[in-house]
């Protein structure tokens, strides 16, 4: 439901055509310093017959932007990245990093923490198989950590929001990896930081997906020949099995191949891909 919401958004254009509307009105575009009532960025109050004043329609425009970025992070970020003009760039850095960020970074921490005690329950079901983890929030340092056991190891990931999250760079770092190639770690990595970075997840959205991978990989099942990741960007295993050399893909991570190599054949062992062979009805 959720990308399919953002789909329809992206597809109008409606909410760039918002930002630079509101980015304008505010006149941080033209180097203004706008100050916004801090109480009333996420829950909205303003008087009837104040509803029209100049103030009244700041203050409506900065709750907007709270919103969109809390609930279409990855379209905002779009935006953002596609301006040009360096004031503009500076001015949105700075209102959202001293007005915004703030307050979507500590609904974040709060949900994975919460998340983490049981007392929310999981975006999407998991399942009896999914390895035990641990998460450890340092808000000080805006830190999530995540420890899995492995027999007598302990696997370590790092997530690290940036101050003007979620406009700047999520860093994802493994820490300690047990019982994977360089190659596939980094995959794993890559995946949960497309889910908050490219897909406007949340970190428990990162985190599950982490989750899921880890236990999927040490169940035995293969990754995608391609990204090296089991769960990909679509919430999907790699289901596409060449005859020949009998790897897997992703359905997705195939098909981008087949449109950028202008060929269809097997990545991997180039024969020519049997669209309705065996395992790829």
């Amino acid at each position: 439901m959720k990308s399919a919401y953002t789909a329809n958004i992206q597809d109008g254009g409606y909410l760039d055509k918002l930002l630079d509307l509101t980015f304008h009105f505010l006149g941080i575009t033209r180097g203004r310093s706008f100050e916004p009532n801090r109480d009333q960025i996420k829950s909205l109050h303003i008087d009837e017959e104040d509803w029209s004043s100049e103030r009244s329609i700041e203050q409506l425009l900065t709750h907007l932007y709270y919103l969109s970025l809390l609930y279409t992070p990855s379209l905002v970020k779009t935006w953002f990245l596609a301006q040009t003009n360096r004031q503009i760039v500076t001015g949105v850095e700075n209102f959202t990093e001293k007005y915004i960020s703030p307050l979507i970074i500590d609904t974040e921490l709060t949900a994975i923490s919460e998340w983490a005690a049981g007392e929310l329950p999981s975006p999407t079901p998991g399942s009896s198989t999914d390895i035990e983890i641990q998460v450890r929030v340092s808000r000080s340092v805006r830190e999530v950590t995540i420890t899995c056991p492995v027999e007598d190891q302990t696997m370590e990931l790092l997530i690290h929001l940036p101050p003007v999250f979620p406009l700047g760079k999520t860093d994802i770092e493994g820490v300690k990896k047990v019982g994977f190639t360089d190659q596939q770690w980094k995959a794993l990595k890559l995946a949960s930081h497309a889910a908050i970075a490219l897909q406007g997840g949340s970190i428990i959205d990162a985190v599950m997906l982490f989750r899921k991978n880890v236990s999927l990989h040490f169940a035995g099942v293969e990754e995608c020949a391609i990204c090296y990741s089991i769960v990909g960007q679509e919430r999907t295993l790699p289901g596409k099995k060449c005859v020949t050399c009998s790897n897997k893909f992703h359905a997705g991570c195939l098909f981008k191949w087949f449109k950028t190599s202008n060929s269809s054949t097997c990545p991997l062992c180039r024969s020519a891909w049997q669209f309705y062979g065996r395992g790829n009805h």
